[in-house]
């Protein structure tokens, strides 16, 4: 009896690029998170204590999420093309890390054209912040 005929047939390689996507993607939710969490407890508190220092973290966690969107999106159109191209297997990791880029870039998107909107509103139209009028300065 000839054994070699039953040998399994060994599965293709994932696509090192695909991972990549997929990490990339859940590190930059990830952070995100972490950053909403930070800003709306210990950031708060350390900003204050700090005179304002303590943003500095809240900038540097903010950023990394969109440089790992980014990432996400480009590995991900980068091992869809190299799946399709040599046949890997990976094609699902891929997809997600380009959802969740492409989610998440969005986000930051809207945000900046909110922002801008809101500058322009300011600044351009007199329009004030009804929170901000509130606030009363020391005279000395």
């Amino acid at each position: 009896m000839d054994y070699q005929q039953y040998a399994p047939v060994s599965a293709p390689a994932k696509n090192g690029m695909a991972i990549t996507s997929m990490v990339a993607g859940i590190v930059g939710w990830v952070f995100f998170l972490l950053t909403l969490c930070y800003n709306f407890t210990i950031g708060a508190i350390l900003t204050v204590a700090t005179y304002g220092i303590g943003s500095v973290c809240s900038i540097i966690l903010g950023c990394i999420s969109p440089i790992a969107w980014i990432v996400a999106v480009i590995t991900g159109h980068v091992a869809k093309n190299q799946i399709r191209d040599t046949g890997a297997s990976g094609g699902g990791m891929a997809t997600a890390g380009l959802i969740m880029g492409y989610i998440g870039v969005g986000l930051v998107v809207l945000a900046i054209c909110a922002a801008i909107i809101m500058v322009i509103l300011v600044l351009g139209f007199g329009l004030s912040i009804p929170l901000l009028n509130e606030i009363s300065y020391p005279s000395y």
